[in-house]
């Protein structure tokens, strides 16, 4: 936690401390909210703009651990016979399927141009039926189609990941149960190859997200040294299940056994809610840090007093994040800004809602502000950066579809330079990012809480694209069209 610089009264400096040390924080026994805002005191007399970490925490899991409803989607397009990535994912599988526990329940899904149920309710009594299933799984090809990721237009062999999402989804939620005597888990063993387009992407994450929100998590378990980094990193991040890259080695097949357990991820409550409403002239102009779909932050131009965020399932012993920015009016006294309201409509008899307020402090005359806490700041960087990549993933789709030359063509300033130099910086600003953080997390924590430095690293890579093949620039554009010469005549 920063602490902020001193002033010289006596008072008003016990009264930063206790604010920087202890910010607004509420709970209820069961989940605690902290929201910290970026400034913690803003200049008289003049109107400006805020930004509030909100941290939504539930206490570590007990020790009984429930039964599980284990839905497992297998990609078996041809793909995925490459660089052995089907046989390493039933290796995994199968070995998920021998640590099945009484009680447990575990149901199979083949995907590959369409999805199909291969079993439902496999229970640890099954397990030699189930494992035969499993090995008379062979890859099937399908249709070849550009991928999802915003990258290469060269055909390739596309996976319906979206129908598999709707052939789980009824699998999953009506296992619907407001005591979570049952966790609820989708585990994706995939190479990503799927078609569609940016659209297609944002679909699946968006299907993702939906499951998420009514307290089924999403597992993303990538395949094969090719696999769409973009797609799979972010469908595990919104899942909020986790991601892992299986690949080559066997040792790592023990790690992903460990992810399907039941008692590694547990949800304390699901479609839990943030409610904000805004006070003495401010107001919410945007929210992020709660969904990576393209439309997860909204701009400027729509200012609210009220806002309801989606938090959806809350995870024992872990945080979930997000950041709402304030436009403020002119204030001339310490005064609060925002109140929240944590609601939970699916166990409202059994969790009371969380309440509390945002306070400011407008320093008088002369006294400089203190300064901004270092891990909201950082924070709020990696948010705007993430928006900065759906636009420039969703601006080159865009050129793509046009068919625009990458090169051959002559001049520096068309669409596609435009592009590959703009991907350019924001690989710089995600690994300056990443320095950052790594180096407040050595000195802060807190800062270290937040795994800023890891999510900065990962959005660099992922947008390289497909896999290693690819450079960074005009992400997931093969290595010989990385670079491309100017288009005459196309200049932005």
């Amino acid at each position: 936690m920063e602490v902020p610089r001193m002033s010289r009264s006596p008072f008003r400096n016990v009264l930063l401390l206790v604010a920087a040390l202890c910010p607004a924080v509420a709970g209820n026994g069961s989940v605690s909210v902290l929201a910290t805002p970026l400034l913690p005191e803003v200049l008289a007399g003049s109107p400006g703009q805020l930004s509030v970490l909100f941290s939504v925490t539930a206490p570590s899991a007990w020790s009984d651990v429930p039964e599980q409803d284990l839905v497992v989607m297998l990609d078996i397009s041809t793909s995925m016979a490459e660089h052995g990535k089907l046989p390493l994912a039933k290796v995994a599988i199968a070995k998920i399927i021998e640590a099945l526990r009484a009680g447990d329940r575990l149901h199979l899904i083949a995907c590959h141009g369409t999805a199909r149920i291969e079993f439902t309710n496999g229970t640890s009594a099954d397990k030699e039926i189930l494992l035969s299933a499993l090995s008379s799984l062979q890859p099937i090809a399908g249709s070849l189609l550009r991928p999802a990721n915003g990258g290469p237009s060269e055909p390739q062999e596309a996976t319906d990941l979206l129908s598999g999402l709707s052939v789980a989804e009824p699998l999953l939620l009506p296992l619907a149960d407001p005591t979570l005597q049952s966790m609820r888990r989708l585990m994706v063993f995939t190479d990503g190859k799927v078609a569609g387009g940016l659209e297609e992407g944002n679909r699946i994450i968006q299907a993702v997200e939906s499951l998420q929100l009514r307290g089924a998590l999403t597992s993303v378990v990538a395949q094969g040294p090719d696999y769409d980094r973009w797609l799979l990193q972010t469908a595990g991040d919104v899942g909020r299940g986790g991601f892992f890259h299986l690949e080559g080695k066997t040792n790592k097949v023990d790690q992903v056994v460990a992810i399907a357990a039941a008692d590694y991820f547990r949800i304390l409550v699901t479609s839990a809610e943030l409610r904000l409403t805004a006070h003495f002239g401010a107001e919410i102009s945007a929210t992020s840090g709660h969904r990576r779909r393209s439309d997860h932050r909204r701009r400027a131009t729509a200012r609210l007093t009220t806002e309801s965020v989606p938090i959806g399932s809350i995870r024992t012993g872990r945080s979930e994040r997000l950041l709402v920015d304030l436009y403020l009016p002119v204030l001339r006294a310490d005064t609060y800004v925002l109140t929240y309201e944590l609601l939970f409509p699916e166990a409202a008899a059994m969790i009371t809602p969380v309440r509390g307020q945002v306070q400011l402090k407008v320093p008088q005359p002369g006294i400089l502000p203190a300064k901004a806490v270092e891990g909201v700041a950082l924070f709020q960087r990696m948010e705007n950066l993430l928006l900065l990549q759906e636009e420039l993933r969703a601006e080159q789709e865009a050129t793509e579809a046009n068919g625009l030359p990458q090169q051959g063509t002559g001049g520096l300033g068309s669409r596609w330079s435009s592009l590959t130099h703009r991907w350019q910086q924001l690989k710089e600003q995600l690994n300056s990012l990443a320095a950052d953080a790594a180096e407040a997390s050595r000195r802060k924590p807190g800062v270290a809480q937040l795994g800023l430095a890891q999510r900065a690293w990962s959005a660099s890579e992922a947008g390289r694209g497909r896999g290693s093949n690819s450079l960074a620039v005009c992400e997931g554009t093969p290595l010989q069209q990385a670079c491309p010469q100017g288009v005459a005549g196309l200049g932005l």
